[in-house]
């Protein structure tokens, strides 16, 4: 049997964008109505980063307003949230850990935070 890619999100990259899916891969060229109301992501369909952020995507919290992600490598996922926040999580390893210290840290109006390494969080 053959299953058809569900896109989770719109990839970025030089220029163009691609739905992926939840493993990073290209679903399908994307057109400007397949863009509203999903999650861009800055990064190349395919390539380990892009499969870094969306594991990181799917397991952030749902209140959470993602307005975008940069995956410019697997170790180095940014969240940008609405209100400013930005939570650097670096890779896609123990999402549900760093999305918690960043709604505690969050909670206390950091607005710049660091959870790549959720047992010692940086703020700003």
């Amino acid at each position: 049997t053959v299953q058809e890619r569900q896109p989770v999100a719109v990839a970025r990259s030089a220029g163009r964008y691609t739905l992926v899916d939840a493993t990073g891969t290209a679903a399908a060229p994307s057109s400007d109505s397949a863009v509203a109301g999903r999650v861009v992501i800055d990064g190349k369909p395919g390539s380990a980063a892009m499969a870094a952020a969306v594991t990181v995507l799917a397991g952030l919290p749902q209140e959470w307003k993602v307005t975008g992600l940069s995956a410019p490598t697997q170790d180095s996922v940014e969240v940008r949230l609405a209100g400013g926040v930005t939570v650097v999580f670096g890779s896609g390893a123990d999402v549900a850990k760093k999305a918690a210290v960043a709604v505690a840290l969050i909670a206390n109006k950091y607005t710049s935070i660091n959870v790549s390494a959720p047992d010692t969080p940086t703020v700003k």
